[in-house]
């Protein structure tokens, strides 16, 4: 064939060679087929950009092949896996924005960020990167990733939710409020926290108005409306695992969130799948009446006022950080 020689800088008879020779990848030796060409005139040898580019697309081949590094390909499969943008997936693993994009054209992944992508071919895995930072990502984008986990049944198996949170059973009766654990009771009150506030709310209210209906509660009728135990936190008492619950009611539409336009957190709302009388029937009518009115004197507190309220209950001084919090301070709670 004829082609520009770059030695003779006229068109030449041009010979393509491919061989196999040992070239060096991060310091890893590989025998790769090597792409370049030979002047017929002038016997110099030399090799375009297409043919360098094609070179080291197979080193890194066979450097892939020999570590066990992923290739562009299974990178792209992976993500597509969960219907995951390169942005968001890179969010979720905790890599830069760029990063997944370059992967998947060519660029070489460490062998820590291969194996790590290689680990989240598995949807538990991934779930508990995504409920992680799933903060980090759209309304739409999270959607659209829970979907894709329902139907790897991600959910439905995640041990830390329908497994774990049944297992407070085993909770002491003075962190239960001498009641049953009922994760499930607290999301429905989570939800008439909401439906009575007629407004969204961020997270750390809400928390802390279930926090005072539980303990305001057990005060009147010593026993806790939903037995979930409660911590200390250094921002204020909250339901003990209160992250996973949020996750679960979530992902089963108990309730939805989004962030605030300002970054300050995030806003919880009612999804439209509410259905009042389906929540209201796991309550008796002056359970009903009780939570409504606990919600109406707080709904109008800012977050801020609702924490600068509970550090002055004795529940929270008298408690160490990050442990429960023992229903007996209830009795002594300042605002009821």
């Amino acid at each position: 064939m004829k082609n520009m020689c770059p030695y003779c800088e006229e068109i030449r008879e041009i010979d393509i060679i491919s061989k196999v020779e040992e070239t060096k990848v991060r310091n890893i030796k590989v025998m790769a087929e090597v792409v370049y060409s030979a002047c017929l005139h002038c016997k110099q040898e030399f090799a375009s950009p297409e043919q360098m580019e094609k070179s080291l697309e197979n080193a890194y081949s066979e450097y892939r092949k020999q570590e066990n590094i992923l290739s562009p390909a299974e990178i792209i499969k992976v993500r597509s896996k969960y219907g995951a943008s390169q942005k968001a997936f890179a969010k979720i693993i905790d890599l830069g924005e760029l990063t997944i994009n370059s992967f998947e054209q060519g660029s070489l992944p460490t062998k820590s960020v291969s194996n790590l992508i290689q680990l989240m071919t598995n949807s538990q895995n991934f779930f508990q990167l995504f409920k992680k930072n799933k903060n980090k990502l759209t309304r739409n984008q999270q959607e659209k990733i829970k979907s894709h986990l329902q139907n790897e049944g991600a959910f439905s198996s995640y041990y830390s939710l329908k497994t774990d949170l049944d297992n407070k059973i085993y909770v002491k009766e003075n962190y239960s409020g001498y009641n049953h654990p009922d994760w499930e009771k607290l999301l429905f009150i989570f939800q008439l926290i909401l439906y009575f506030s007629k407004k969204e709310l961020y997270k750390m209210a809400m928390l802390k108005i279930a926090f005072y209906i539980d303990f305001a509660y057990f005060k009147y009728h010593t026993v806790s409306l939903s037995g979930w135990p409660y911590a200390r936190l250094p921002f204020g008492p909250v339901p003990d695992k209160y992250k996973e619950l949020l996750f679960e009611g979530e992902a089963e539409n108990f309730f939805k969130s989004e962030p605030d336009n300002y970054d300050w957190g995030d806003l919880y709302s009612l999804t439209e799948q509410f259905d009042y009388q389906k929540t209201t029937s796991h309550f008796n009518k002056s359970e009903i009446d009780f939570i409504k009115d606990i919600v109406f004197r707080l709904k109008d507190k800012t977050a801020t006022q609702l924490k600068e309220l509970t550090h002055k209950e004795k529940a929270w001084l008298k408690t160490e950080t990050f442990h429960q919090i023992d229903y007996k301070w209830a009795t002594e709670l300042l605002l009821f």
